[in-house]
């Protein structure tokens, strides 16, 4: 079958937009998007850490992970979640659970997803497995589970989780089975209330 010129070229045309969206949304080379004072003021970006000692380098899947399911299973007030990618399997699923629990118990659990990041998501959603963040047998509509995925929300890429105001746990890792078990990847916990005041989530 023959395919016409004007065809072709529409066809060239509408590839070359969809990369330079995918581009400029998922790689940001331009700089766009929200600048870190979305989340913590410039007064924190000011202040030099003068103890590091509170400080603890999480190294891998595995042990990272050990530290969030703890975090969230002894939070007693409040749970803030930022995540880019955020998958329905095994550690998807245990990161969910723990969440419910919390909420279940009375902790504010407010979970913020970078809609973007559903870019990487697609494979499992084609196979019927949707992020959590979107179903009901997820975390859609859960009391006590506020969760924003809107598309112009402040994010840009960040992965980071805030237990009780006090312990924050943040680095490279998304919230999938990959970073879990195969991917080489690292997330640095802080416990202190020091950075409290900087906050402003």
């Amino acid at each position: 079958m023959r395919v016409s010129k004007s065809t072709l070229l529409w066809g060239c045309g509408l590839t070359l937009a969809i990369l330079t969206a995918a581009g400029v949304f998922v790689f940001n080379p331009m700089g766009l998007g929200p600048e870190p004072d979305t989340v913590l003021s410039r007064d924190f970006f000011a202040t030099s850490a003068q103890d590091l000692s509170q400080l603890e380098l999480l190294v891998d899947g595995k042990e990272a992970f050990h530290e969030i399911l703890g975090a969230i299973d002894g939070a007693r007030s409040s749970i803030f979640v930022q995540i880019f990618i955020w998958k329905d399997d095994a550690i998807g699923r245990r990161i969910v659970a723990g969440l419910k629990a919390a909420a279940h118990r009375g902790v504010k659990v407010t979970v913020r997803k970078d809609v973007l990041g559903t870019f990487f998501e697609f494979g499992d959603m084609v196979k019927g497995k949707m992020s959590p963040v979107f179903t009901k047998a997820g975390l859609r509509g859960y009391e006590n589970i506020d969760v924003n995925v809107d598309v112009f929300a402040d994010t840009d890429h960040s992965k980071y989780f805030i237990v009780d105001e006090c312990l924050t746990i943040f680095g490279g890792m998304n919230i999938s089975e990959e970073y879990y078990s195969q991917w080489h990847d690292y997330m640095v916990l802080i416990r202190s209330r020091q950075w409290k005041r900087f906050l402003k989530i």
